[in-house]
């Protein structure tokens, strides 16, 4: 599955990863698991797509994306 990512975008997953596995590491507490559910996803031309989503503890996000040549080049939550 890796092979759809483009490879910075595996790199800066990787790193988010590290930074998460480390911010937890010190908290005593951990960020919600569970079901993430898609409340809007737009799409424009060029493979641009955005929305919210909405996780299982109720929080909501934003989030934008961009996909080229079927693989996912940039993703972002804001």
């Amino acid at each position: 599955m890796a092979w759809r990512f483009a490879p910075a975008v595996r790199a800066h997953i990787r790193a988010r990863q590290r930074a998460a596995a480390l911010a937890a590491a010190q908290k005593a507490t951990t960020p919600a698991a569970g079901k993430v559910r898609v409340l809007t996803c737009h799409t424009r031309e060029g493979g641009e797509f955005f929305g919210t989503v909405q996780a299982a503890d109720g929080t909501r996000r934003a989030y934008a994306a961009k996909i080229d040549g079927g693989k996912l080049v940039s993703f972002k939550v804001l």
